[in-house]
């Protein structure tokens, strides 16, 4: 890579003095990570340069008369904390004035950290490659946009290439970064599940999930690489998928393939890139391909932004114009896919900012205005914004990674734009390989699926003739709000409070899945059937980056194996005793998520209380490569359930779906109490309110006389419990009948009083 133009926010002279002589200067600040994108200050200072030229032939009337580009760049690296750092450094540089615009950051983390801060400022935010689905929300982060499609509309693209492969399994290994994990979330979101589109009538499977470590110093943890390959499940081909979505950043994704390729991990694997890691190349080429025999090509398929030929060349001509005027050696192409999205970047801001009177060009709110109004062609295509700043109708290219003579290889263009047409003779050949495979499968899958039916309507029938719990009620709805006024709220919050002291619940929904139930009580019945108690314990839940809608929604599994990651017992269905435990995996919510939650508030989470059919337990100290429970000695048979203790809470793991049912989903906050979210302090104070006094009222009644008849008694079989803090307690003999009198009252009249007051130690 040439060295950058000489040229910076304090050395640079313009071509057109005269626009010197006038104050109305713009300053930009270029916030990006400067070690994986060798090639961005120099893009970026050319860039700069280029549009302050008014007579090189391109762009030479985006500024107005009188006004110039001022501009630094510093380093963000790809985290939060050096964002910030960074973005300071620029302020105390400048004599604490914060720019006009801020371009960047590479990475979502650093983009989000930076749009906090910038944000206070005033400072518009475009950037050319962050991709989270968070920065799309407008009450969060009001002044940025961005030239890069956000993952949702990536998504889509990645979903669509499968289709047209006619896949409907896959499996998916992820960095745990943000991009990579919000990516992955918004892919499985579109992905699972029955679908009815253009493609035909299809459900999309995940085979198996994954996340991949990565270390402090930004490199991809070898260890970790490892157990997520060797937990592909290669041994079991009819829930395999050889086709795999690599979701990472491209200095992690080839270091994933290099390892993949020193194990001799199944060779006839289909990576899909993401446009993070597409188009791109490894640090040593030569090395990279050695694992590879001389004829073989990786199996590799990418999907990258589109890049339209005219602009992206006429831009390309002026760089190396001005390149080989500077005494350097000319740029073939631009380095990176990303190139093209910050010289996108570049042109929006600065066309919004001189589209801004001068005195509001620190007033994110006039110059975002500017900024959602803009249409024009750039060097990566059309340029538009959706009104919550991302970029309107991205096009996509599919490519492949072949060998080429010389021992090295390099990325073809098999398909552009949303046509998938492909011409590539080997990727063709190993495709139909896979297809051939797939049909050599097809009897047992229909077997399988048979069975699949087979069970399905069994479990059906189950569900007419067994009951759903006794708070459940008649409602259409999967998700049944849950108030102040019912007890339900305030067990569930002073489960919750055990652990969280300073916890307030904002919203409670009971799970009334049907189908999910039915599942549940079969798995509750073939522990029964088998001499083994069901051992139901009350757990809490985080489902952490996935949606927990996934879980509630679902038809089949609810809590699924495929979702999992690798934990300290293996690759499990994790659960709680402790609510704090479970808050470390808490998923935060957004208002951009399509779902039947209403938008969440500042600071809020979400978290399940789950009922967890526990069996037989044992308990094991940590063991990572666990993949499922160990063999009781006595019985011959496996346990049920592996629990352990980890960080003061007692966990329980799982592995296998049914066995678990989310029973309350919470969302919550930690802090001072906001009435408006949290209007009541306690149940007393709650049953106090306008809304209960005027639909109830209390009955009190001496237990003296209300013994329960011996007819009574025999047709319900049990005590009336409550929940205390060491678990469900049957009340004493006298209120044991008080409450199965009113029981009994309520089946006859059909009328029953709200509530009923319980005298005794216990309240």
């Amino acid at each position: 890579m040439s060295d950058p133009p000489q040229s910076s926010r304090s050395n640079v002279e313009p071509r057109d003095k005269e626009r010197k002589l006038v104050n109305d200067n713009i300053r930009i600040l270029g916030l990006f990570d400067t070690e994986n994108w060798d090639w961005g200050e120099e893009l970026f200072d050319y860039t700069m340069s280029m549009i302050n030229d008014s007579n090189d032939g391109w762009q030479d009337d985006i500024l107005g008369n009188g006004t110039y580009l001022e501009w630094d760049v510093k380093n963000s690296a790809c985290d939060g904390i050096t964002a910030l750092r960074a973005y300071w450094a620029d302020r105390t540089d400048n004599n604490d004035v914060p720019p006009h615009g801020l371009l960047g950051c590479r990475c979502s983390a650093a983009s989000i950290s930076s749009a906090n801060l910038a944000g206070l400022d005033g400072v518009t935010q475009v950037s050319p490659a962050s991709t989270a689905k968070e920065l799309s929300d407008k009450s969060e982060y009001p002044f940025f946009a961005r030239t890069v499609a956000s993952n949702q509309f990536s998504a889509k693209a990645i979903v669509a290439t499968f289709r047209g492969f006619s896949w409907d399994r896959v499996s998916i290994l992820q960095t745990d970064t943000v991009f990579s994990t919000g990516l992955s979330t918004d892919f499985q979101q579109l992905w699972t599940g029955e679908h009815d589109d253009e493609s035909g009538v299809w459900e999309g499977d995940i085979a198996y999930s994954h996340s991949i470590v990565i270390n402090q110093d930004e490199t991809v943890n070898e260890e970790s690489v490892r157990r997520a390959l060797n937990g592909v499940p290669t041994d079991d081909p009819i829930n395999n998928s050889r086709v795999i979505l690599l979701i990472a950043h491209d200095q992690h994704a080839f270091s994933v393939l290099k390892t993949a390729t020193e194990m001799k991990f199944q060779p006839d694997t289909i990576w899909i890139g993401v446009d993070a890691w597409s188009n791109q190349y490894p640090s040593n080429m030569e090395d990279f391909m050695s694992g590879f025999p001389v004829d073989a090509h990786p199996g590799y398929l990418g999907i990258t932004p589109y890049q339209p030929n005219d602009d992206h060349l006429n831009f390309l001509s002026t760089l190396q114009e001005a390149q080989r005027r500077d005494g350097k050696m000319p740029w073939p192409e631009l380095p990176h896919y990303a190139a093209a999205q910050m010289i996108d970047s570049i042109q929006a801001l600065v066309m919004a900012l001189v589209a801004t009177p001068s005195k509001d060009r620190r007033n994110g709110t006039a110059v975002m205005s500017h900024l959602l109004d803009l249409d024009f062609d750039g060097v990566g295509g059309r340029v538009r914004f959706t009104p919550s700043g991302d970029r309107e109708d991205p096009q996509y290219s599919l490519l492949n990674f072949r060998r080429v003579n010389g021992g090295g290889a390099s990325w073809v263009d098999i398909g552009k734009k949303e046509t998938i047409g492909f011409t590539n003779e080997e990727m063709q050949k190993k495709i139909e390989a896979v297809k051939n495979i797939d049909n050599d499968l097809d009897n047992i899958n229909q077997v399988v699926d048979d069975a699949k039916k087979r069970q399905a309507s069994l479990i059906m029938k189950r569900a007419a003739l067994q009951g759903t719990p006794s708070t459940w009620i008649d409602s259409p709805d999967t998700l049944v709000p849950v108030t102040p006024e019912d007890e339900e709220y305030w067990s569930v919050f002073e489960k919750m409070r055990v652990t969280i002291p300073n916890v307030h619940i904002s919203k409670l929904w009971r799970v009334q899945n049907k189908s999910l139930w039915s599942y549940y009580s079969f798995h509750k019945d073939r522990l029964e059937m088998n001499d083994i108690q069901p051992n139901e314990r009350r757990v809490w839940h985080g489902t952490s980056s996935l949606d927990p809608s996934i879980v509630y929604a679902d038809k089949m599994d609810g809590f699924m194996m495929q979702f999992a990651a690798q934990g300290l017992w293996g690759r499990g269905i994790y659960f709680a005793d402790k609510a704090s435990y479970s808050k470390n995996y808490s998923h935060t919510p957004v208002k951009s998520q399509t779902s039947d939650r209403p938008a969440p508030k500042k600071a809020e989470l979400e978290m399940f209380l789950s009922r967890l059919l526990v069996g037989k337990e044992v308990e094991l100290n940590q063991n990572r490569a666990l993949a499922v429970p160990p063999i009781d000695s006595r019985t011959g048979l496996k346990y049920n359930s592996v629990t352990g203790n980890t960080a003061g809470s007692q966990i329980w793991i799982v592995y296998e779906n049914g066995r678990a049912y989310p029973e309350y989903l919470v969302r919550y906050y930690v802090g001072s109490r906001d009435e408006s979210r949290s209007p009541y302090l306690s149940k007393k104070e709650a049953s106090k309110s306008e809304k209960w006094s005027s639909c109830s009222f209390e009955l009190e009644v001496s237990t003296s006389n209300l013994q329960p008849s011996a007819s009574q008694l025999t047709a319900r079989q049990g005590f009336w419990e409550y929940l205390s803090e060491s678990g469900w307690v049957a009340y004493d003999a006298a209120n044991q009948a008080l409450i199965e009198r009113t029981f009994q009252d309520f089946s006859v009249t059909a009328t029953s009083p709200s509530i009923v007051v319980i005298k005794g130690p216990e309240w």
